[in-house]
């Protein structure tokens, strides 16, 4: 069997993200959400960025309206089309959010923080691998961002877009850790 291209696995892996029906979509995504909230990193991490799960993504608002009611400081990222890159902008509120060029939530005030200040990066893709790299969505946003980050970064994965090994070029970064549905 020849090796798929980023954009063929894309195809395979945005479909079958998208043929897990939305009720276990959403269970899926609470087991992800307990594991990432139990995690003795998140306990004691003062700055959390997450992404705003899009379409069949593990769902994140759960995650987010906690980081808010613990007191933490929640970034949510923010899509800098011209340079393709992210800026992590701080949110006070879900409010505060809105479609953004991605159809993707983004926030509607700039308050800029600094990478150093974030403790924990979670960071969206169609599919990882058992080595932690990730298979995003062809834009290099978070490979830029993820390249000189020196918090913890996590992916969250529904375990059906789990795999043994992604193509990988030499821009892409691997995350300190996956999160996945399957209760171990």
């Amino acid at each position: 069997m020849t090796e798929m291209t980023k954009r063929e696995l894309r195809k395979k892996f945005a479909a079958i993200r998208g043929g897990i029906p939305a009720e276990e979509r959403a269970a899926k995504s609470r087991e992800i959400c307990r594991k990432f909230l139990s995690l003795a990193d998140y306990s004691s991490a003062r700055t959390v960025m997450i992404y705003m799960s899009f379409r069949s993504e593990a769902e994140t608002e759960d995650i987010a309206r906690r980081v808010l009611s613990d007191g933490k400081r929640l970034v949510v990222p923010k899509c800098e089309v011209k340079t393709r890159e992210i800026l992590p902008c701080e949110i006070k509120s879900l409010d505060e959010l809105r479609s953004g060029e991605y159809g993707i939530s983004e926030p509607t005030k700039i308050r800029l923080c600094g990478k150093s200040e974030i403790d924990i990066a979670v960071v969206p893709a169609l599919a990882f691998d058992k080595d932690n790299f990730r298979l995003g969505y062809g834009g290099g946003y978070y490979d830029r961002f993820l390249k000189d980050f020196t918090g913890l970064s996590a992916g969250l994965c529904f375990s059906e877009c789990m795999t043994d090994k992604l193509p990988r070029g030499e821009f892409d970064v691997r995350t300190d850790m996956v999160l996945t549905d399957l209760i171990i």
